[in-house]
C-alpha cells in the first residue's frame, strides 16, 4: 500500500482498492479496511471520473465498474511492461556477467 509522509495510507491505494472491490463486486467499503464515509467519497470521485455506474436500489446504491474506461490504460501498462521487462532482462545479464567475473578473479587470487 502506499503512503504518504505521514505514514498514512495514500488515498490512490485507497480508491484502487475500492475500483478493485467494486470491479469484482465483492464485499463492502469495510472489506478494505475504510469507513463508510471515506468509501462513499472515493466511490464519488470514481463516479464523476466516469469510472464508474450508479444504480439506485431504495436506500442503497449499487456501483459497477466501467470496464471500457480502462481500455486506454490497457495498452499503456502493456507499453510500459514491456519496457520494464527489457530493463530486467539487460540487468539480470549484467549481474550474470558480474557474478562471473566475479568468479574467475576468485579463483585467481587462490
Amino acid at each position: 500500500m502506499e503512503t504518504s509522509s505521514a505514514g498514512r495510507a495514500s488515498p490512490f491505494s485507497d480508491r484502487r482498492s475500492v475500483a478493485g472491490r467494486t470491479a469484482a463486486r465483492r464485499g463492502h467499503g469495510h472489506s478494505v479496511g475504510l469507513r463508510q464515509p471515506q468509501v462513499s467519497k472515493h466511490l464519488r470521485v470514481l463516479s464523476e471520473a466516469g469510472l464508474v455506474d450508479v444504480r439506485v436500489d431504495a436506500q442503497r446504491r449499487i456501483y459497477a465498474l466501467r470496464p471500457m474506461r480502462f481500455s486506454g490504460t490497457r495498452g499503456l501498462a502493456e507499453k510500459y511492461r514491456r519496457l520494464w521487462e527489457g530493463i530486467f532482462q539487460r540487468l539480470d545479464a549484467l549481474l550474470d556477467e558480474m557474478k562471473t567475473d566475479e568468479k574467475k578473479r576468485g579463483r585467481k587470487k587462490r
